[in-house]
């Protein structure tokens, strides 16, 4: 084998090996901005559970707040009908 040859045969494996770098390294790129995605994706939908966590919080007070209302109500609603019938001579 002459030199020449050796050094065409030496470059074509270096040309390969380059290229096959330049694959990893983008493949690497692209896998990190996945990964950035992903990251940003669990953030937002962290920050959203809270807020709904929250938003569930308040609805429950809220909830549990007008179910004293109503029984409060009931029980002046009672009372009324139960002087009503006093009133009018049932018991």
């Amino acid at each position: 084998m002459s030199d020449g040859s050796k050094i065409e045969e030496a470059l074509e494996r270096l040309d390969s090996a380059l290229s096959s770098f330049e694959v990893a390294v983008v493949r690497v790129s692209e896998s990190g901005q996945r990964n950035e995605t992903l990251q940003r994706e669990v953030t937002a939908l962290s920050e959203d559970r809270s807020r709904l966590a929250a938003e569930l919080d308040e609805t429950k007070a809220e909830a549990s707040s007008q179910a004293d209302v109503n029984a409060q109500i009931s029980a002046r609603v009672d009372g009324v009908m139960h002087n009503i019938r006093t009133l009018l001579g049932g018991t």
